[in-house]
């Protein structure tokens, strides 16, 4: 309403002189705008002034509440707390975060796997690259995997590729044929080990049946070497995954009953929040 008010029922000041802004006069102001009573636009001022004075009243009621969150997430979650401590990509520790995105991060401290989506312009990717950095400030050094979908967005984040991470090649084939292959490289084997935490953006490219198979790899390295906590999926790595279901879709999907990572058998247990 104070868009409206302000750019397309107020008259502009350059458009008539001061002297003249309230009179009728008999003018028309231009082609397309016709003359409006004193009354009307007189109303029309002060009912922006109220507005913006809401917008503004509004605004910092929102700021005072997300500054009493920040502290009770400072005192709950101190660096002098953390585990290791590494600098990520374009990352500021003092950014502003919505609400929302508080309220992820404290998922995340907490140890839930989370999943991030939004539009695009949302800024994804910039929230993202502030959960890799609290990652890696709550798990141990060389244990927080950053990847994605593909290779481009992974030079973005400084990650890598989640088929270069688990070893899979094309990731094409049945779960048993992905596991003999995985096998064979003891670096695939000793990533998926060390895993603490899996990043994966760009999620909305990875198809169902190879998001279920990547679980079958977890499983079986981790519960092959002791290293994973058999109650969980995953054997208990953290997944923090992002994408838009509605932007670029999996190409050749190996099950066309489940194209997508959502219509995957272990999503719904797997995330918290």
């Amino acid at each position: 309403m104070s868009r409206m008010a302000r750019d397309i029922l107020a008259i502009p000041v350059t458009t008539v002189v001061s002297e003249t802004a309230f009179s009728t006069g008999g003018r028309v102001l231009n082609k397309t705008r016709s003359m409006l009573k004193p009354s009307t636009v007189e109303s029309l001022v002060c009912g922006q002034d109220w507005l913006r004075h809401k917008i503004e009243e509004r605004n910092r009621r929102m700021t005072s509440q997300s500054t009493i969150r920040k502290k009770m997430f400072r005192e709950n979650f101190s660096v002098g707390d953390c585990v290791h401590t590494r600098p990520s990509v374009n990352v500021n520790p003092n950014i502003n975060l919505s609400p929302q995105q508080e309220e992820l991060i404290v998922a995340i401290v907490s140890g839930k796997s989370v999943f991030i989506t939004g539009s695009a312009g949302t800024e994804k990717s910039f929230f993202l690259q502030h959960a890799v950095l609290t990652l890696r400030r709550i798990h141990p050094p060389n244990s927080v995997f950053v990847t994605t979908s593909t290779g481009v967005v992974a030079c973005v984040l400084g990650g890598q590729t989640l088929y270069s991470f688990a070893g899979v090649g094309l990731g094409k084939g049945t779960k048993e044929e992905l596991i003999s292959f995985v096998l064979k490289s003891t670096k695939a084997v000793d990533r998926w080990i060390r895993a603490k935490a899996l990043v994966i953006d760009e999620i909305n490219m990875i198809d169902g049946q190879l998001f279920d198979n990547l679980q079958f790899l977890s499983s079986t390295i981790r519960n092959t070497h002791d290293k994973g906590d058999k109650s969980l999926l995953w054997e208990g790595i953290q997944l923090i995954v992002s994408g838009d279901f509605f932007q670029l879709r999996p190409i050749n999907p190996l099950n066309l009953r489940n194209e997508f990572a959502f219509e995957s058998a272990c999503w719904e247990a797997i995330f918290n929040i």
